[in-house]
């Protein structure tokens, strides 16, 4: 029985640790990707995802979040940026924002922003993964 109660004990540490090391992890590979990323306006409603964000790529925020996401998980949201504008970030299943306009991701509950809905592919004419066409409206 005490060995019962040491484990219940314990066993959220350990939870704990290890979603740490993995809020490390996504945090790492979102500077890095932020660091290789350059923005483009989209021309076409059109979303781009890279799997290689280890290297230089570029595209708009949802092609920037649809790419962190095929990284690190979670969800790609609509919201609007501190300007007003049409915005796309990730939502961690730890519950922060990644968000290429800012430096550092946050916790849902102090992120400026209203995190509308989440971006489907069916809210574009063309889907693209590493320049393959995986959707089109035509």
């Amino acid at each position: 029985m005490r060995l019962f109660v040491f484990i219940i004990l314990i066993l959220p540490f350990f939870s704990v640790q290890a979603g740490l090391e993995d809020l490390k992890q996504s945090i790492s590979i979102f500077h890095e990707a932020r660091d290789n990323f350059e923005y483009v306006t989209d021309q076409e409603n059109e979303v781009r995802i890279y799997t290689d964000i280890e290297s230089g790529f570029s595209g708009d925020c949802e092609d920037f979040a649809y790419s962190l996401a095929m990284k690190i998980g979670g969800t790609v949201w609509f919201t609007f940026n501190e300007k007003k504008q049409a915005h796309a970030v990730v939502l961690s299943e730890s519950g922060f924002v990644f968000d290429n306009e800012k430096e550092w991701p946050m916790r849902q509950d102090v992120y400026p922003n209203k995190l509308l809905f989440k971006l489907r592919f069916s809210h574009f004419d063309t889907v693209l993964l590493d320049g393959e066409l995986i959707k089109s409206q035509s």
